[in-house]
């Protein structure tokens, strides 16, 4: 999972995106980099390696711009390399893009841009983005992209910002989550919520074809058609702690020594009352001819279990599948069939997709996550919550 950070706001940018990039460390990565607008020119600055590389790699103390972007990325279009980090840029370095995700049709795409004279200096799929963009722009920025993402396919989120229109970031989703917030200091956009910590009180999470502009006092949301819509705001609590090493000398030896508490506090929370255990019990499955598991990795294993506790103990038939082999099976669904979602992250792809299925065909959903703001939590039409505490 790569990460996206950006602020435009009152404050210097690079600070804020460094933090909100550190927060980000726990999805996974092999080389980071920021954009800021300083003085009417782009300033990237990009590194193979961790964010603590970005930090030494130039003066901060002359970086005065108060808007920029940020991004973490998994190698999936080109080796990890400084060349092919994000931001990447258009032909006269005044785009600057983040993408998470796949753009499927990104060589149809970047060989009608050659065609036409674009110059590329990586192998990224994201590139092809920044090129379309500046082919698009003209003087709306926001327009520009809601022009690429309806000729983009594949699932991803991207973060956009341009020379010519310096005080927004503009970003869209498709498949792949985005947040965005503000406050009396400025707006905030990111791939999931630990980054904004500190920053805002409350969240709007963005859905599959939303853009967004963002600017220091507001936050604009539009449709693909250009419609302008809203999305609902969620107040988030500051557990800032739980994404810091505290103390330990990484995140493996961190969790090793909080397994005692992080495991009590969720067996505590799923014993409660209103908890896990009370809600599965008190939750009628007669109504249920067939129980499906949806997972990936290690959530698949525990499903496993759970295939063969529910079948023995519930009388229910209960098969566990691999969600990318759910999404392509013919499965029978109904509106008798029950479809349980399990993520850690609650925006595994598969599993998604696997759910977006059983939807489709009128089945019943429920989401068994750990993370309660989660695209899965919010699309299943019940959730049950872990409460482990945040990946790491």
């Amino acid at each position: 999972m790569c990460g996206i950070v950006g602020t435009v706001g009152h404050s210097p940018a690079t600070p804020l995106l460094l933090d909100g990039l550190q927060r980000l460390e726990y999805r996974g990565y092999d080389s980071a980099g920021f954009a800021v607008l300083q003085d009417g020119s782009l300033v990237r600055v990009r590194r193979a390696g961790k964010v603590r590389d970005l930090r030494t790699a130039v003066d901060l103390s002359v970086l005065h711009a108060t808007l920029g972007i940020g991004h973490t990325r998994w190698a999936t279009h080109g080796a990890p390399s400084e060349e092919n980090a994000h931001p990447q840029s258009d032909c006269l370095d005044q785009i600057a893009v983040v993408h998470n995700g796949i753009l499927e049709n990104h060589e149809a795409l970047r060989d009608e841009l050659v065609r036409r004279g674009h110059r590329f200096r990586s192998e990224t799929d994201t590139e092809v983005l920044a090129h379309l963009v500046e082919e698009q722009f003209d003087g709306d920025l926001l327009e520009a992209v809601r022009q690429v993402v309806l000729r983009a396919e594949g699932a991803f989120a991207l973060a956009v910002i341009s020379v010519r229109c310096p005080d927004r970031i503009v970003a869209a989703r498709r498949g792949s989550p985005l947040v965005v917030g503000r406050a009396s200091g400025g707006s905030f956009l990111a791939s999931d919520v630990p980054a904004l910590l500190g920053h805002v009180d409350a969240v709007s999470f963005l859905e599959d074809d939303d853009l967004v502009e963002i600017t220091t006092d507001s936050v604009r949301i539009v449709r693909l058609d250009g419609s302008e819509t809203r999305r609902a705001l969620h107040r988030v609590a500051s557990a800032q702690t739980a994404i810091e090493k505290g103390g330990h000398k990484h995140f493996m030896l961190k969790e090793i020594h909080e397994q005692d508490r992080t495991l009590g506090e969720t067996i505590h929370d799923a014993a409660s009352s209103d908890g896990l255990c009370a809600r599965v019990q008190a939750a009628d499955l007669r109504p249920y001819d067939h129980v499906y598991f949806v997972s990936c990795g290690t959530a698949h294993h525990a499903s496993l279990i759970a295939e063969y506790l529910w079948e023995s103990y519930l009388g229910v038939p209960t098969q566990a599948i691999v969600a990318s082999e759910f999404r392509m099976r013919s499965t029978h669904l109904t509106p008798r069939s029950l479809v349980i979602a399990v993520s850690q992250s609650g925006e595994t792809m598969d599993t998604l997709m696997a759910l977006r299925k059983a939807k489709q065909a009128k089945a019943q959903t429920i989401a068994l996550v750990n993370h309660e703001m989660s695209t899965i939590a919010r699309e299943a039409d019940q959730a049950l919550f872990t409460r482990a505490g945040v990946e790491v």
